[in-house]
C-alpha cells in the first residue's frame, strides 16, 4: 500500500509542475493558450476515464465509490478551508503587528512633542 501513496505523490508533483508551466508568462500573454486549453480539456478527459474504469474495475458497488467520494471531498474540503483559516490568521496577525508598530511609533513621536524636543 506504501507504494501505491508513492505513486500518486509523484504523479501529483508532476501534475503541480505541469499546472505551473501551464500558468507561466507565457500561457497569460496567449501564444500557448490554445495550447493550453487543449492539454487541459485532454488531461480532464483522460483522469475522468481513468477514474471511471478503476471504480468499474474494482467491483465496489456504487453506494461504497459515493461514500469513499463524499469523505474525499469532504477531506479535501475541510484541508483547503483549515489553510485558509491559517492563512488569514496570518494575515491578521501581521496587521496587527504593524498596527502596534504605528501606535508605538505615534505614542514616541508623541512624547517627544509634549517635551518640546524637536529633532
Amino acid at each position: 500500500m506504501n507504494h501505491l501513496w508513492g505513486g500518486i505523490r509523484r504523479k501529483s508533483f508532476s501534475l503541480k509542475r505541469w499546472l505551473a508551466i501551464c500558468s507561466d508568462d507565457l500561457t497569460m500573454n496567449g501564444r500557448y493558450r490554445t495550447t493550453t486549453n487543449l492539454l487541459r480539456k485532454y488531461l480532464g478527459d483522460f483522469l475522468i476515464a481513468s477514474y471511471l474504469d478503476v471504480t468499474l474495475e474494482s467491483g465496489y458497488d456504487d453506494e461504497y465509490i459515493k461514500e469513499i467520494e463524499r469523505t474525499v471531498l469532504l477531506k479535501t474540503l475541510d484541508y483547503f478551508w483549515r489553510d485558509h483559516l491559517v492563512n488569514m490568521n496570518r494575515l491578521s496577525s501581521a496587521v496587527n503587528s504593524f498596527r502596534n508598530s504605528l501606535n508605538h511609533k505615534c505614542q514616541i513621536s508623541h512624547k517627544v512633542e509634549e517635551r518640546g524636543i524637536t529633532g
